[in-house]
Parts: structure tokens; C-alpha cells; sequence
């Protein structure tokens, strides 16, 4: 759901403070813990040019982790 909605950060940025502090909260939970990162690239395909989008992708959860 977040890798592959570019949209997904401007959504949420328009949403309540309730829902943005939920997701916040949520993702920050998920990058605390050692076996959500160690399983992250299994979430995407095996191919090099997947493998090379995770930088991108915990970029986009650490903006996530950042919402207020």
C-alpha cells in the first residue's frame, strides 16, 4: 500500500489529526522493530530494480512516521 501509492503522503497530510497521529503512531511501532526491517525487502519483488526502491520506500515510512 506504500510503495505503490505516490499519492499516499498528500492524503494524509489533508486528513484529521486523529487519523495522521494513527498512522504516525503505527509506522513508528513498525520501524521500532528489528524483524519489521530484517522483512522489508521480502515485501518486494526479488529483481534488482525492486530490491534498489527500498531506500525509497523507508524514506516514504520515516516521512509517514513523521506526521503531525
Amino acid at each position: 500500500m506504500v510503495d505503490g501509492r505516490s499519492s499516499l503522503i498528500i492524503e494524509l497530510e489533508s486528513t484529521s489529526p486523529e487519523l495522521k497521529n494513527c498512522v504516525a503512531d503505527s509506522v513508528r511501532a513498525l520501524l521500532a522493530e528489528p524483524h519489521f526491517l530484517d522483512a522489508l525487502p521480502g515485501y518486494l519483488l526479488p529483481d534488482n530494480a525492486s530490491q534498489a526502491r527500498i531506500g525509497q520506500l523507508m524514506a516514504k515510512l520515516r516521512r509517514l512516521e513523521g506526521l503531525r
